[in-house]
């Protein structure tokens, strides 16, 4: 389908009163990973109506980026070497688009590649040398039908997935006539007690870009997969007397057929690794920052695609349980880093059901779908959102196997009678 995007305009906006200046704040060891620090996550949220969407929201984050004013800033170096952030007031980069079609004649974006993502989230201006010091950037698109398409791109530097849907809330309150944030933002980098679970041999403090040999090696495709709410029932359904989650059914399918599919030897150890929001074991309500920790599991490829579906489940319920215990314990130094290895046999798993970026209301109601569309990441992984048109489905965004393993990795995900 022909179609023509019009950028309408581009600017810096600012916090729309006073906030401080030429000041310097600390980020946490989190915060400063490479691999955080230089990835920018690129999301669409889908809006069926909207009102002068681009002039709401852009006096809305005027307002909220008052309460969050290190966003507006930009990245330093301090005298001891360490990245910090410099707080001047440089703005959230703000884009205006219109499309000259309606979005239900892309069927409002199901097809997440229907449109090419370089039309809908906002680029860089060509002035700022690092695209990743541009901590928070926003394009509202404008469709024919009164519908629009809200692109953002935020750094990981600077928020993790539960910090970075707050930001939008606050945002969508502002919108929504609030005078402040009803959750009030809280810095506290400088006394973030996590620090890095893994080593990489470059400790540069300056942003990297993404590593570019192991996504060449691997190759890996990017795919969508829906699973409804009536096979998730199915799976659970499987476990007699074993309570367990739609968190805990889904990894373990998606770990069981992602090896089925490469055919990994059965005595070679396998990892899986998901990713845990810390905040709930430290009490920081209001934290934006990168708040994570890193849950491992290791056994034989052999347990997970010949043992039963429930013992796969079990592995994973057993990680869960001794979380409390195990964070305590690396906060409190009782654990090394370990060496960031990138294998392809390793899957890695993010969920993002509960973070619901989909309901954040600029006075219209809420998005009808949040899509995930940035890069293909290095390492294989998969994230877990909610599905545009299932409810209590869950969308798989998977980044985990080659293509020449993609049709046997569907075949596995698509039976559920195993």
């Amino acid at each position: 389908m022909d179609f023509s995007v019009t950028k309408i305009s581009e600017s810096f906006v600012k916090p729309c009163e006073p906030t401080p200046c030429n000041t310097t704040l600390p980020l946490s060891s989190l915060d400063k990973f490479p691999t955080l620090r230089a990835t920018l996550l690129e999301t669409l949220l889908v809006f069926k109506y909207g009102q002068e969407p681009e002039k709401v929201i852009k006096a809305a984050l005027s307002k909220a980026l008052v309460h969050y004013y290190p966003v507006a800033g930009d990245f330093s170096i301090s005298d001891q070497g360490e990245l910090e952030i410099v707080c001047n007031s440089r703005g959230a980069w703000f884009v205006e688009a219109s499309v000259d079609c309606r979005l239900e004649d892309f069927n409002y974006l199901d097809d997440p590649y229907v449109i090419p993502r370089h039309y809908l989230i906002p680029q860089p201006p060509h002035v700022v040398e690092d695209p990743t010091s541009i901590f928070f950037a926003f394009q509202v698109t404008k469709f024919k039908c009164e519908g629009f398409v809200l692109g953002m791109r935020t750094s990981h530097l600077m928020f993790d997935g539960v910090g970075g849907a707050q930001f939008l809330r606050a945002i969508g309150e502002m919108a929504r006539g609030y005078t402040q944030p009803s959750i009030p933002p809280i810095w506290s980098r400088a006394e973030m007690p996590i620090k890095p679970q893994f080593s990489l041999p470059n400790s540069s403090p300056m942003p990297l870009p993404p590593p570019p040999s192991s996504s060449a090696l691997m190759t890996l495709q990017r795919k969508f997969i829906d699973i409804p709410p009536h096979q998730i029932t199915k799976m659970k359904n499987k476990l007699i007397n074993q309570k367990c989650s739609t968190f805990d059914v889904l990894i373990a399918k998606l770990w069981r057929s992602k090896l089925r599919a490469i055919k990994t030897n059965p005595d070679v150890l396998v990892q899986l690794a998901f990713v845990v929001n810390a905040r709930k074991y430290l009490s920081l309500e209001g934290y934006y920052g990168n708040c994570l920790y890193m849950k491992e599991i290791e056994t034989s490829c052999g347990k997970v695609v010949n043992g039963s579906f429930s013992e796969v489940v079990e592995l994973i319920q057993d990680a869960k349980r001794g979380l409390a215990s195990e964070f305590s314990a690396w906060v409190s130094g009782g654990c090394k880093a370990k060496d960031m290895i990138m294998k392809y046999e390793k899957l890695i798993v993010n969920d993002w059901t509960n973070i619901r970026f989909e309901d954040v209301d600029y006075g219209w109601g809420p998005a009808m779908s949040m899509i995930l569309v940035e890069d293909v990441p290095a390492l294989p992984s998969c994230l877990f959102t909610k599905t545009p048109k299932m409810p209590n489905g869950v969308r798989i965004v998977s980044s985990c196997v080659r293509e020449e393993h993609m049709e046997e990795f569907i075949k596995q995900m698509n039976d559920f009678d195993d």
